[in-house]
């Protein structure tokens, strides 16, 4: 049978795997970086959802606790790599009492107790996580969210991945994809060479207002020319399309971002499209059909979850789908706030409240909030 590939979905509360017989899996992510999160490896392939001729479904467990977590990540050693990723809260969930427009502001506008007290927290978590895994199993995918690169000094992301250096390990060969998100409006080439030097070898760009920073292309080429001077593995951008209003905005957008001729565009709405058992797109409207033209025009391949690539970079890192007759899941496991980890077939939710994020911390605890179980049926 042909292996089936499984798309994540937004719903009203929680995103879901599609199957392509309809059924749906319903995963606990409430916080919005969570889900970025999860988007991120379905769309990179680093979580591998695959399964031939089976049926997912999630079971909410409530009596998972904390220790159950980090019990099932003990006993789940036999497994040699492992994806992380990093989250940091927003304005709103650190400290909403400070903002009347909390959605418009990042933690660098915070005093500097709060960034810090959310930096010192991830870092604490870093170090429990750390001492349930061992040596052998090294980080294979690390992905840093674009709230990290916008609210941490480089002094802060240096210590951030001194911390990750020494409780994790990390792949740093040329097969590792760690991976960072930076925010195009505010991109800085001084810390180009700095993210060289701390072993990330993917770039991902992301902007809440694509066309304000792309209405003049040239300082952005140049920096990406700078990036390919340090032999960055792939460029990539993701749109978030729910963030450009009106078709002919969008329309602009995509056009202006392929003349930059990035390795990757992942655009995370095109989840919301069912694909066919090849993970082609399903299009059902004109303006799926017009983003197909526009990529394929400019040698774009579609390989499924919303994710096109360029020229020779083919499948690699992509749909890496081996023949399985079995489903499998790769471990990914998120740290930070409203984090959801995937572990073998438990998926776990972090805490979502930043105060009790922090307490759970405080007790020397991992800030498991809610989980359950993925079962299969034929």
């Amino acid at each position: 049978m042909g292996t089936e590939l499984h798309h994540i979905k937004n719903s009203i509360r929680y995103p879901s795997v599609n199957l392509s017989n309809g059924d749906r899996l319903y995963l606990p992510v409430t916080s919005k970086a969570g889900k970025d999160t999860l988007i991120w490896a379905a769309q990179l392939n680093h979580l591998d959802l695959l399964c031939n001729g089976t049926s997912l479904h999630y079971h909410d467990d409530r009596s998972l606790n904390s220790t159950a977590f980090a019990d099932a990540i003990r006993n789940n050693r036999r497994r040699s790599t492992l994806g992380l990723a990093l989250i940091l809260p927003t304005t709103h969930e650190a400290c909403p009492p400070l903002s009347p427009e909390p959605q418009t502001r990042s933690l660098e506008t915070l005093p500097v107790s709060i960034s810090r007290k959310s930096l010192d927290a991830l870092l604490k978590e870093i170090r429990l996580m750390g001492t349930l895994l061992t040596k052998h199993q090294a980080v294979s995918y690390l992905f840093l969210h674009q709230n990290i690169s916008r609210s941490l000094s480089p002094e802060e992301l240096t210590e951030l991945m001194f911390y990750l250096s020494k409780c994790f390990s990390l792949d740093h060969s040329k097969d590792a994809r760690n991976v960072i998100e930076l925010d195009i409006n505010r991109l800085d080439d001084s810390l180009i060479p700095l993210l060289k030097g701390l072993g990330f070898n993917h770039i991902c760009f992301t902007a809440e207002n694509i066309p304000d920073r792309l209405a003049s292309l040239q300082a952005l080429r140049d920096s990406i020319d700078l990036i390919r001077a340090y032999d960055f593995s792939t460029i990539s951008f993701r749109l978030d399309y729910k963030n450009i209003s009106g078709r002919n905005s969008r329309t602009d957008t995509l056009n202006r971002v392929t003349t930059l001729l990035p390795d990757r565009i992942c655009l995370p709405e095109l989840l919301d499209i069912d694909f066919n058992d090849k993970c082609n797109l399903t299009l059902k409207t004109s303006e799926t059909k017009q983003i197909q033209n526009t990529l394929t025009r400019a040698r774009y391949q579609n390989f499924g979850f919303g994710n096109f690539s360029r020229g020779n970079l083919s499948r690699e890192g992509l749909l890496k789908a081996p023949e399985k007759q079995d489903w499998h899941l790769d471990d990914l496991i998120t740290l930070g706030l409203g984090g959801c980890s995937i572990v073998d077939n438990l998926i776990a939710q972090n805490c979502s409240q930043f105060s009790e994020y922090l307490q759970t911390l405080a007790d020397n605890q991992l800030p498991f909030h809610q989980g359950g179980y993925i079962t299969r049926t034929r």
